[in-house]
């Protein structure tokens, strides 16, 4: 075989196509009338359509099939078979011929938003996509972890858990005629009257939360979970249920004579006088309210509690409709006193309910509220800023707080005090307390 220049194109000398030589010409670059592609017959005549001698029948001259046109492409799938798409952990679906990704397998996300890799995150047991994409399990002053999809936090010495973050667990709780509070080390300090051993705590035992109780006795948990109380034990208040002395509690407040506490399995506990809290007779040792709780609040002679639906239930002494007077808002948390309550709503604005006599239920109007604390006949909020304000009866100015900008305040029966975050505790009202 040889080639053969002419003019502008290249022929192949010897090449047969339908019995013609293929031949060349300097005067003209056009197709030979025989060439498949030029439409005509050797003659002149035009070639059939169907005929094997068309361009487009699909067939060479020579019976071989002419092959498709660049470009073309067969379907990836239909929306009957998708048999041909494949994608890790995830379904798959044909749109427009094409494949496409469908349904993450459960326990499974697509969390960088790329199809190609499928639903490529576990969503079980990594702190950075806990049980959804982008679910970041929060960390501050602790260790981090996912567990089934669910974040939970281990903290460091010096921090407790609260509504799943690691919080300071230098507080200050006061009570009536006294104050306590947690030290940097985690020990408990007390200081004011020290009526019944109420402000003598166990030495070297170091405590996640304590709470200055609403008359002789007070309440904490340990670092371990379980609870102690000490002080007055006339109704046995401050012993601890046998059934009890094991178990971890999440919140536990010391009232009058009785003591209430919220265990991990979120049951409502209560001992002590529970003749207070229930009609029955002879009122039981140990008067439980069942499970569902995530909050409560001990006044003097009653209970409050939010429910899983964070609305407000309460039990004992309704005087001046102090257990029952709420709106049916939603809550974030309640706090119970000596005759009124206070609430603090979802948006952080604040609702009071009972005795009035001293505007005890005056409460500051707006939202952004962070913490409300009542004990007394007074009560104190905190604000999304840092700075509190408290309202009720102002005898030796009990309702006019050191200014500064706060991260916890706590309003007892003649005083109040607050933990700046400096880490510094200031307090007002009766102040010897």
């Amino acid at each position: 075989m040889s080639f053969i220049k002419c003019g502008a194109w290249v022929a192949v000398v010897g090449l047969v196509w339908g019995g013609t030589m293929v031949g060349c010409s300097s005067e003209s670059s056009t197709l030979p009338v025989d060439h498949p592609d030029s439409g005509e017959r050797p003659d002149g005549g035009a070639v059939p359509d169907g005929s094997p001698d068309h361009p487009d029948s699909g067939e060479r001259p020579d019976g071989g099939p002419v092959p498709e046109p660049d470009g073309g492409s067969r379907p990836e799938c239909t929306t009957a078979d998708t048999s041909g798409c494949s994608y890790d952990h995830a379904t798959a679906t044909c749109v427009a011929d094409k494949c496409s990704l469908g349904q993450c397998m459960a326990d499974y996300g697509n969390c960088n938003g790329r199809a190609e890799d499928g639903c490529e995150q576990p969503l079980l047991s990594d702190v950075a996509h806990c049980g959804q994409c982008g679910n970041v399990c929060p960390s501050d002053n602790g260790r981090a972890s996912c567990a089934k999809g669910t974040c939970d936090i281990a903290c460091d010495p010096g921090y407790r858990k609260k509504d799943g973050h690691c919080v300071s667990a230098q507080t200050v709780s006061a009570g009536v005629d006294y104050t306590c509070s947690i030290k940097p080390n985690g020990t408990v300090s007390c200081w004011g009257e020290n009526t019944r051993g109420r402000a003598t705590p166990p030495e070297n035992v170091p405590f996640i939360d304590v709470t200055a109780g609403a008359s002789d006795h007070t309440c904490g948990i340990r670092t371990d979970g379980t609870a102690a109380c000490w002080g007055s034990n006339e109704d046995k208040e401050s012993t601890i249920p046998v059934s009890l002395r094991e178990r971890t509690f999440l919140e536990i407040e010391p009232g009058l004579r009785i003591t209430c506490g919220l265990l991990d399995t979120t049951e409502l506990v209560c001992w002590g006088l529970t003749s207070e809290l229930t009609a029955s007779y002879p009122p039981p040792a140990l008067l439980s309210f069942g499970t569902g709780y995530t909050q409560i609040s001990v006044g003097v002679d009653y209970v409050c509690a939010l429910d899983a639906s964070q609305h407000v239930k309460c039990a004992g002494n309704n005087l001046y409709k102090k257990g029952s007077g709420h709106s049916d808002a939603l809550f974030a948390s309640v706090a119970a006193g000596w005759n009124h309550t206070c609430g603090l709503h979802l948006d952080g604005s604040i609702e009071c309910w009972g005795d009035n006599q001293w505007k005890q239920l005056d409460a500051p109007k707006g939202t952004g509220f962070k913490e409300v604390s009542n004990r007394g006949n007074f009560s104190c909020a905190r604000s999304e800023n840092g700075s509190v304000t408290c309202w009720g009866y102002d005898k030796n100015g009990r309702t006019s707080p050191t200014p500064g900008v706060y991260r916890q305040v706590s309003a007892g029966g003649n005083h109040a005090c607050g933990m700046l975050v400096s880490g510094q505790i200031t307090c007002w009202g009766d102040t010897v307390r």
